[in-house]
């Protein structure tokens, strides 16, 4: 397979846990490809967007004694990125600053904290939005197709659509169709760690036969040994 493209991702957030999570998450979406470049402080924002190129930008507002929409500012007066998405991730999060933030040119706001599922689909949402250059094609199944940025699975005229572990999971088998991929395995690859619960993926799993109606003989178990998607 040829390596994707990854879209570098500017995250700014003072507090290294909060900062982490969210590069974390951001390695975690499979499609398309995250590379998150963390900042801690105004200053060495102002000094990444000075020499490196974007094509997002995550920022908090409280950092120290400053705020980020300063930084947002600075990307909106810019000609060189006055087009990049911005999203405000912040504890500052009651209507009138969500407002605010949006009134100085974000595309989104998230409160801060926030799950993972609504991080990750507020940011997939935003890039279609943006016509990402970088945004991947649909991927062709066996007898449907997947859109790998929202999750729409396209089976037999019919619209499905996947929740984003559904997404990831479907993602992982097509690169490797008739390859057997064991529980551990899978659980390390869409949730970041194998100690998931087992019915989490078994959950995932019925739902996505579900959803693949017809297609469904495609998904099988292997006993003892795994999960495979016939090509």
């Amino acid at each position: 397979m040829t390596p994707q493209t990854r879209l570098r991702v500017l995250v700014l957030d003072d507090e290294p846990l909060n900062n982490e999570l969210l590069c974390l998450w951001l390695r975690a979406i499979s499609v398309p490809a995250f590379e998150p470049v963390p900042v801690h402080s105004i200053a060495a924002a102002y000094k990444a967007l000075a020499n490196e190129t974007f094509d997002l930008a995550l920022l908090d507002r409280r950092v120290g004694d400053d705020d980020g929409i300063d930084v947002l500012r600075r990307i909106r007066s810019s000609s060189e990125t006055r087009a990049m998405p911005v999203v405000i991730v912040s504890g500052l999060s009651q209507e009138k600053q969500v407002i605010q933030g949006l009134e100085r040119g974000a595309d989104d706001y998230l409160p801060k904290p926030c799950s993972e599922e609504l991080f990750c689909a507020r940011i997939l949402a935003l890039l279609r939005r943006n016509h990402t250059p970088s945004a991947p094609p649909m991927v062709a199944g066996p007898g449907f197709q997947l859109d790998p940025v929202d999750g729409r699975l396209f089976v037999d005229g019919r619209v499905e659509q996947l929740e984003p572990k559904e997404k990831d999971i479907l993602l992982l088998l097509l690169r490797s169709p008739n390859v057997v991929h064991s529980a551990k395995f899978l659980c390390a690859e869409v949730w970041g760690k194998a100690r998931t619960p087992r019915n989490s993926l078994e959950t995932r799993l019925s739902s996505l036969r579900r959803k693949l109606g017809p297609r469904a003989d495609r998904l099988q178990n292997v006993r003892g040994s795994g999960y495979r998607l016939l090509n």
